[in-house]
């Protein structure tokens, strides 16, 4: 630490050499509005913890709404993407059985990897087609909800915001 008033090196709560006193106060300390950083926060994926325990805003209603709408649709996206996985697989089984056939010279069934390619293909793009739509409705949810709770409304989501059940 320097003087002030001569640029001499001074050692915290001394007087310098020139005799002049600094004054020394401990820097400002900002009361911040962070209930709009939790509320954004809120909105991605498990953050919203962040908001629903952190101790000085936990209370603030603004923050309570958006901690339960980015907790719906972190709830939303988890079940829609696990319906959607179980439906893909049970697809996938009964496909995979029109895949073998009998040959009919009676020694059993025999694979048949063009009926199961083509299926499986076809299958799978429906999947990943379906898959890329439930992403961009879950971030399309993420980016409403982050404009929202940085503005500071507070607006329900898209299909899913009258679910919330923490406000």
């Amino acid at each position: 630490m320097y003087c002030t008033n001569c640029g001499q090196p001074v050692t915290p709560g001394q007087p310098c050499a020139c005799g002049y006193q600094p004054q020394y106060a401990p820097p400002p300390v900002q009361q911040g509005n962070n209930g709009k950083l939790y509320s954004a926060l809120a909105y991605f994926g498990l953050f919203w913890l962040i908001g629903l325990l952190a101790t000085p805003e936990k209370n603030n209603p603004k923050v309570r709404f958006h901690v339960g709408q980015g907790l719906i649709a972190y709830i939303a996206n988890i079940v829609i993407v696990l319906v959607i996985s179980v439906i893909y697989a049970i697809v996938m089984l009964v496909f995979m059985g029109g895949a073998f056939s009998s040959s009919g010279t009676g020694y059993g069934d025999y694979f048949n990897p063009d009926a199961f390619l083509s299926s499986f293909g076809i299958v799978t793009i429906a999947y990943l087609a379906l898959a890329c739509v439930i992403q961009a409705l879950s971030f399309f949810w993420m980016i409403s909800g982050i404009i929202h709770a940085v503005n500071g409304e507070e607006k329900p989501l898209f299909l899913i915001g009258r679910f919330a059940f923490y406000k």
